[in-house]
């Protein structure tokens, strides 16, 4: 899905963001949400999008994650494994999905997300690598070696490859992507002298079993997160009145989508 919400208010540097965790080639961080200048109700609250989520999802659907998410510069030949964003049995039926949206153009030399389209249709648990030792399931806070691990099977991969090789499709600034939680992608190298910065908003079906998740906010901005939410969004979130122990907190760096009927 490609709508838009390219604007002049969309920040350009990624200075402003506060990181949260680091790998190789590649930084989760959250977005500046206690400054009302970088709030805007094009991103948050987006009509368009709202809409299309409460069609797919059901009626107002929950949002309980954001993040952000930094492709850094010169990291050429370091990637993801094609995954799911998650170590469960997951439902069969649309119950999640992820709202990117770039804020700078996205392009494969830069390091556009890798997506394997049509995978969400055609996939379950079955498809995901099985943990072969507890080092496997270290990377995962909460999994078990009865989980599945996000990582897709090279099996199950060559099979989709048949069917429809993935792609990394090119976007501008503003856009706004949307992915199914089943569908397979992968982070992917930037060979650019340049980061690649995205948001991310994480969207729960209302009849997903999962109470657990929240989005992390400062009560300072609670009348803009919560006075736009209509009748379109359920803000499931966690407020914090001092804005120091926002920063400090970790709490919201484990994405976990299993439902509490999931032992």
């Amino acid at each position: 899905m490609g709508s838009s919400v390219r604007d002049q208010s969309i920040p350009h540097s990624t200075d402003y963001l506060q990181p949260l965790t680091w790998v190789a080639a590649n930084i989760l961080q959250r977005p500046p949400i206690t400054e009302s200048e970088y709030l805007s109700k094009d991103i948050y609250f987006n009509p368009f999008l709202l809409q299309l989520g409460n069609a797919y999802l059901g009626h107002r659907p929950v949002w309980n994650w954001l993040t952000a998410n930094t492709a850094l510069s010169n990291t050429g030949g370091i990637r993801q494994p094609a995954h799911k964003d998650s170590r469960y049995d997951h439902p069969l039926f649309p119950y999640y999905f992820i709202a990117n949206i770039p804020l700078c153009d996205f392009s494969i030399e830069n390091g556009a997300t890798e997506f394997w389209l049509g995978s969400h249709a055609h996939t379950t648990s079955r498809d995901q690598r099985m943990p072969a030792s507890p080092e496997d399931i270290a990377p995962y806070p909460g999994g078990s070696m009865d989980d599945p691990l996000p990582a897709i099977s090279e099996e199950a991969k060559e099979r989709r490859m048949e069917i429809r090789p993935p792609i990394q499709p090119c976007c501008r600034r503003g856009d706004i992507m949307v992915r199914d939680l089943r569908t397979w992608h992968a982070g992917m190298p930037n060979s650019s002298t340049a980061h690649r910065v995205m948001l991310g908003l994480g969207y729960q079906s209302p009849y997903h079993g999962n109470r657990t998740m929240h989005v992390h906010l400062p009560t300072s901005q609670k009348h803009f997160f919560q006075g736009n939410s209509g009748d379109m969004v359920e803000v499931r979130a966690k407020w914090y009145d001092d804005e120091d122990e926002l920063a400090k907190t970790k709490d919201d760096t484990d994405f976990q989508t299993r439902p509490g009927y999931v032992a």
